[in-house]
């Protein structure tokens, strides 16, 4: 699964802890449930949840942009 394949309205649960391309650390347990994604300038995609934004560079975090199941997983 990719970051483009999360469904808007979902909950996800993440499952391995992660920084974001700003720094901001989603924590492993944390529930996120998604809104939209954009795909900003120099490679950045922006991934609202209404709890919290983060912002994920197609380079330094590809393994969550390409392997987005290894890091969010939906809420039972």
């Amino acid at each position: 699964m990719r970051i483009t394949d999360l469904i808007p309205g979902e909950t996800y649960v993440v499952a391995q802890s992660f920084r974001d391309a700003r720094g901001t650390l989603a924590l492993e347990g944390d529930e996120q449930t998604f809104e939209r994604l954009s795909f900003g300038p120099a490679g950045v995609f922006e991934v609202v949840f209404r709890q919290e934004t983060l912002f994920l560079h197609t380079e330094d975090q590809s393994d969550v942009t390409e392997h987005t199941e290894r890091f969010l997983r939906l809420a039972d």
